[in-house]
C-alpha cells in the first residue's frame, strides 16, 4: 500500500470525489427526514411520545399535528432526495408552521438583557454611574 498517496487523500482530499458530496448529504438527510417520519407513524411507542410532548407543550390538536407532523417528515424526506426541495425548507415548514410557535408554558420566562439589568441594580440607579 502506498502510504503517502493515502495520507494525502485523506489530508487533502480528491477533486474526484466533489461531485459526490452534495448527493451523498442529499440522501442521507432525505433518508434521516423519512425514517424519523415513519418511525413517529407507524411505530406505537413513539407516536405516543411525540402525542405527549405537543401535550406538554400545549399545542393545539395534538392527536392531529402528530400525524401531520410525521407525514410532512415522510414527505420532505422524499422530496429532499429527489433533489425537489433543499433541506432547509423542510425544516422552515416545520419551524415556521402555523402551530409552531413558544408553548405557553415559556411565555414570560425570558427577559431582555435591559431588563435583567433593571432588575439587578439597586432602584434608582444605573450601570453607566
Amino acid at each position: 500500500m502506498d502510504w503517502k498517496r493515502l495520507v494525502r487523500f485523506v489530508l487533502l482530499g480528491s477533486s474526484d470525489l466533489e461531485r459526490y458530496a452534495i448527493p451523498l448529504v442529499r440522501v442521507s438527510l432525505g433518508m434521516f427526514f423519512a425514517i424519523s417520519g415513519a418511525n413517529k407513524l407507524f411505530v406505537a411507542s413513539s407516536r405516543r411520545s411525540m402525542y405527549e410532548t405537543l401535550v406538554q407543550a400545549r399545542v393545539p390538536v395534538p392527536h392531529l399535528l402528530t400525524y401531520f407532523v410525521s407525514a410532512i417528515e415522510i414527505v420532505g424526506g422524499w422530496l429532499v432526495n429527489e433533489a425537489k426541495i433543499e433541506p432547509k425548507t423542510v425544516q422552515g415548514l416545520l419551524r415556521h408552521s402555523k402551530f409552531a410557535r413558544r408553548p405557553p408554558l415559556l411565555e414570560g420566562r425570558f427577559e431582555s438583557r435591559q431588563e435583567r439589568r433593571k432588575s439587578s441594580c439597586p432602584q434608582g440607579r444605573s450601570l453607566a454611574s
